[in-house]
């Protein structure tokens, strides 16, 4: 789904884009309702850097290629994998907590610092986010495959065999 509150039973007045759009270029998006857009006097917000004409053919650009390659599907389908691997692991590791997703938005929550678990997966050339003291994130771009997912999914999973085996020795 293309925005978060598409996976609840509501719709917001307002919803605010930013960094996905522009694909790395400065680009933001309000998006409102009838009644939100009557609040606005025309011409009364605006920005001396607003409308960037680069930055906005990037971002209809980018909208066009995630319809054209159908990268929400791909979303979907790879975030389901992801999670599938994820919850298989979890019945083998007594490290991993718990789960949460959407699309390819995935928290894994871990019994230790989810720092360790980011800088050994960089070093095996993997990047993963350590969010918060207990909570590793998985964000990979929309285009990726299920090889490659995979093979992310293998260091971790190395990380976590070897991380149980050393706790076992102890």
């Amino acid at each position: 789904k293309f925005f978060s509150y598409m996976y609840y039973d509501f719709v917001p007045d307002v919803v605010c884009s930013a960094k996905p759009l522009g694909g790395g270029l400065p680009l933001a998006a309000i998006i409102g309702n009838v009644r939100v857009e009557d609040a606005f006097e025309k011409g009364v917000h605006g920005t001396t850097f607003g409308g960037n004409p680069v930055a906005c053919a990037a971002g209809v650009a980018m909208l066009e290629e995630i319809e054209e390659q159908n990268l929400m599907e791909n979303a979907v389908r790879v975030g389901a994998y992801i999670k599938a691997e994820v919850a298989r692991m979890k019945e083998k590791y007594p490290q991993i907590l718990g789960i949460r997703q959407h699309g390819l938005m995935i928290g894994i929550t871990v019994n230790r610092e989810a720092s360790f678990y980011s800088q050994q997966a960089f070093e095996q050339g993997v990047i993963v986010n350590a969010t918060s003291h207990d909570v590793i994130r998985l964000l990979p771009p929309l285009i990726i495959t299920e090889k490659e997912a995979k093979m992310c999914l293998d260091v971790l999973e190395e990380i976590f065999a070897a991380e149980q085996k050393s706790d076992q020795k102890q």
